[in-house]
């Protein structure tokens, strides 16, 4: 199949607006439904800053997706660039955060066990959550890349010029 790296960066493109609009409409439903509800507590005395501060990330992670997955469908080099920029930041932002909640839970530190308790309960990661659950930023990643590379070749071999390697 001659074709078959254009083929996959469309499908990665249209997958990324797929994760996007299921991940947005996920957000906007919970925050429809619980963002006027969150509150703080004894337990938990700073969820609702924490929360917001994800449901923030989340948003613009999806907003991300859904731009590079449009410049992707139409073999845009930007949209490569994104979504290399968006899969590793949500990856990273994933392993951190968790990370980060637990470390904080499990501190020693009264102020630190507070936040990593108000880290813990719900998550405001529910735009991504999709995402993290099937692995799609690392197999995305990997798959963009590998795809890319191949084009770039092709072109190359087929003497090809310009800057942007997809026309």
């Amino acid at each position: 199949m001659k074709n078959w790296s254009k083929y996959l960066i469309r499908v990665l493109g249209a997958l990324n607006l797929i994760y996007g609009v299921l991940g947005a409409a996920m957000l906007t439903h919970e925050l429809v439904r619980f963002g006027s509800h969150v509150r703080n507590s004894a337990e938990v005395p700073y969820y609702r800053a924490v929360y917001h501060t994800e449901t923030t990330f989340n948003a613009v992670f999806l907003v991300g997706l859904v731009l590079a997955g449009y410049w992707l469908i139409g073999l845009r080099r930007r949209g490569v660039i994104l979504s290399n920029f968006v899969y590793s930041l949500t990856i990273l932002y994933f392993m951190v955060s968790e990370t980060l909640g637990l470390a904080l839970s499990m501190s020693a530190n009264k102020t630190a066990q507070a936040i990593g308790s108000s880290m813990a309960p719900e998550s405001g990661n529910i735009g991504i959550a999709l995402q993290v659950i099937t692995c799609y930023p690392l197999i995305a990643l990997i798959a963009l890349n590998i795809a890319h590379t191949h084009m770039k070749h092709d072109s190359q071999n087929q003497g090809q010029t310009g800057r942007f390697p997809f026309f």
